[in-house]
């Protein structure tokens, strides 16, 4: 109740303000102009400019907001997050160990010793004078010297991995396995351990931070088929709740709050055909209520998502981003990308093309086969029902697919690769 009567006081304040600007932001939009690489962290600068990092030492730069992009692999251990501490200089931290560093915003990415060999999992800064970074088997790192050294902190009493950190001036989190949490209310001076919620296995843990003027929010893992990634929050008083999510059915793996009430929810949900779909939900009340405002219902994804996904926004707020393994998504809708899913009917034939991926259904007869033939006559690949096709490896061009019906009828289609 405590957080309801909040919210409704600050709908009188905060969502007036914020109304204009953001009720015409509320649709997303696949971007492909990054496809075939797996990623882990977004980041975004200023107003255009936005950075990931992924596997196999992946950092891309985009400054036209995910237009074009400029890749680079530095190092060929997975990076798992990126920051920026001003317009030049930013780091990155991966497996390993590893910590990247630039003084030239992203042109060039020199490694630091970081003096150990666990995998970092998070980094977060308020300033070049105080940046932070944790991982697995209890790692907490620290620099006062804009990373030229770091410090491994003692913090926590049992070696367990951690996920996040984050930062809102004085305050700051960090998050992992088995429910605990740390908390500083002075920048890292000390840190205080306590334990958010009970009966978490070791396995399990809190991810997600985000941290709004009256609240951190963050996900509860799923553990033991309750609780599903739930989003939870609390009022910076060390007492954890969670919001009432019951309206997203799907498993949970990011969530993202712009400031008290105006917040997102991506998560996962398993489909028949080995295939997932996406889900995006927005709230507009501190998450007492969601709507589902983007979802990849119809496209084939197979496994090229991730149990973890981020949001990062731009400095103005106007353009927001969302990742997930091979997905990223941008809002608002611009149309300044090709379509999500390429659709075409041959009669009542329905071929579903998504990331190079391509999906034949028919709703009135079976399929037992298809077969794609080139035009000069050689069988390029055959597939029973239910399997999609991986087009990425054919050339641009013309094809015909052969569809096998069960009643032994045979349907012969074009298929055009751009």
């Amino acid at each position: 109740m405590k957080k309801i009567i909040l919210i409704l006081i600050c709908s009188l304040g905060l969502h007036v303000i914020h109304a204009q600007e953001w009720d015409s932001l509320p649709q997303w939009e696949y971007v492909n102009t990054l496809q075939n690489e797996w990623l882990r962290r977004i980041c975004t600068q200023g107003l255009d400019t936005v950075y990931v990092v992924g596997e196999n030492g992946l950092i891309a730069r985009s400054t036209d907001r995910a237009l074009t992009w400029d890749k680079q692999y530095p190092i060929n251990t997975h990076l798992n997050d990126i920051i920026f501490c001003n317009h030049k200089t930013g780091f990155a931290v991966g497996n390993d160990g590893i910590i990247l560093k630039t003084i030239d915003a992203g042109d060039t990415w020199g490694q630091i010793n970081s003096g150990i060999t666990e995998n970092i999992n998070a980094i977060t800064a308020t300033g070049l004078d105080n940046i932070w970074a944790v991982g697995d088997n209890g790692t907490v790192l620290h620099t006062i010297n804009a990373g030229d050294s770091w410090i491994t902190e003692n913090v926590i009493v049992e070696n367990r991995n951690l996920y996040d950190v984050e930062f809102k001036d004085t305050l700051g989190y960090i998050t992992g396995e088995s429910g605990k949490i740390l908390k500083t209310t002075n920048k890292g001076t000390t840190w205080q351990e306590y334990l958010a919620f009970e009966n978490i296995p070791q396995y399990a843990g809190i991810y997600s931070l985000c941290i709004t003027e009256n609240y951190t929010y963050a996900l509860q893992n799923a553990y033991n088929g309750v609780a599903e990634g739930s989003v939870v929050f609390t009022e910076n008083n060390d007492i954890w709740s969670t919001l009432d999510d019951s309206s997203i059915y799907f498993y949970k793996n990011g969530v993202y709050f712009l400031n008290d009430i105006y917040g997102w929810v991506c998560s996962i949900a398993w489909t028949t055909g080995s295939n997932w779909v996406l889900s995006l939900h927005q709230t507009y009340n501190g998450g007492v209520s969601w709507t589902e405002n983007y979802n990849t219902s119809g496209w084939y994804l197979g496994g090229n998502i991730s149990f973890r996904s981020n949001f990062s926004f731009s400095k103005d707020n106007s353009f927001g981003y969302c990742q997930t393994g091979q997905i990223l998504l941008r809002t608002p809708y611009t149309g300044e990308f090709a379509t999500d899913i390429k659709q075409v009917h041959y009669s009542d034939i329905l071929f579903k093309e998504y990331g190079g991926y391509l999906q034949i259904t028919n709703c009135q007869q079976e399929i037992s086969l298809i077969r794609i033939i080139s035009f000069s006559g050689t069988i390029i690949c055959e597939k029973s029902y239910n399997s999609c096709i991986d087009m990425n490896c054919l050339p641009q061009g013309a094809y015909f697919i052969y569809v096998y019906f069960a009643d032994h009828t045979t349907g012969i289609y074009k298929w055009l690769k751009n």
